[in-house]
């Protein structure tokens, strides 16, 4: 494996030798910088207030708020939550899934990229680390889709639908979701351990 990185850009090639960019490469360094921050200043900014949010849909039915309707199942399940909102809570959730959309165009774009630079600070003989980066940062991409998707099903659910494939939709694109993201967060938090540990390292050789 090849890496090749000018800045904070970062190519590979694979056993075969064909070219892999991860998905923001083609940004000039400065502008992948400037991404990377104002969409991490956005995710936070917005997962604070659908946090805020979610505390007025946790009811009974719903213990853990709009999850649990992503996780609802069946419609029976799907139909009790909502049922337990009321009409005021209805309309809070569908402001907090329409809110949801702004969410998922920020997130998958930070941890995108935050993978791919995670991935940059490991030597190129780590294969398996530099790929792990790079199918994660590419990974975040769908996982914006299925988001997309889970929403326009839960929405659905709220305006009346009695479509019983919606409840299993929006179960495995949110579960499929929270399996990538998720594994996007562990990795850079463990990128994140090992820079940390390299430093203090490199600090007491100094002394």
């Amino acid at each position: 494996m090849r890496i090749v990185k000018p800045g904070w850009h970062l190519k590979n090639s694979d056993s075969t030798g064909n070219t892999i960019f991860h998905p923001f490469c083609w940004l000039l360094p400065r502008q992948e910088k400037i991404i990377f921050f104002i969409t991490l200043a956005g995710t936070v900014t917005v997962m604070c207030v659908l946090s805020f949010l979610d505390q007025n849909l946790k009811t009974s039915a719903a213990p853990y708020g709009i999850v649990s309707f992503e996780f609802s199942g069946t419609l029976a399940v799907a139909k009790d939550i909502i049922n337990g909102w009321g009409e005021s809570g209805r309309i809070l959730a569908g402001f907090h899934l329409g809110l949801d959309y702004l969410f998922l165009i920020f997130y998958p774009i930070a941890i995108s990229i935050g993978c791919a630079l995670a991935a940059t600070h490991f030597h190129p003989n780590h294969k398996l680390r530099v790929q792990t980066g790079l199918v994660l940062s590419w990974a975040q991409i769908p996982a914006g889709l299925f988001d997309a998707v889970e929403n326009w099903a839960l929405l659905d659910l709220l305006r009346g639908s009695a479509s019983t494939l919606l409840p299993g939709i929006a179960w495995w694109c949110a579960f499929v979701k929270f399996i990538i993201v998720i594994s996007g967060l562990t990795f850079l938090v463990l990128v994140s351990i090992l820079i940390i540990i390299a430093y203090i390292q490199k600090s007491r050789q100094t002394i």
